[in-house]
């Protein structure tokens, strides 16, 4: 229901356009945020390594703490169920349940690789391991 909720919202270009950029953005958080059980923190990726010194957090991060995690033992173990679907051409196309497809490899769109029940997981992924 929050998922068609979300998508409800954004039926207008522009207003889809300005939704996306508040996804997109993240703020730094504390530790105690990171931690948290249902908030969904971790480092910004994209940044140069140096700029990756605090974690953060966003709205969606924040949205999937109302939710709560996926607790299904599987690829998607940990992650929020609410995900943000792109274009290519970067702007928002839709809200989604978060999907636990897995590559024609056998990895997860993370790069880490489940192996019966845990994983193997990519150097410095934010998704399976939060000390990195």
């Amino acid at each position: 229901m929050i998922i068609e909720r979300l998508n409800n919202l954004i039926t207008t270009a522009d207003v889809r356009k300005d939704v996306g950029t508040l996804i997109e953005t993240r703020v730094a958080c504390s530790g105690a945020t990171l931690d948290h059980p249902t908030i969904q923190a971790g480092w910004n990726t994209d940044a140069a390594e140096e700029a990756r010194e605090a974690p953060c957090v966003g709205v969606l991060g924040l949205i999937n703490g109302l939710i709560g995690t996926i607790t299904d033992i599987g690829p998607k173990l940990g992650w929020g169920y609410v995900s943000a679907e792109f274009g290519d051409d970067g702007v928002l196309v839709r809200f989604q349940r978060t999907d636990g497809k897995i590559s024609s490899d056998g990895s997860l769109p993370c790069g880490c690789k489940p192996n019966g029940g845990g994983f193997d997981l990519r150097a410095g992924c934010i998704i399976h391991d939060r000390n990195s």
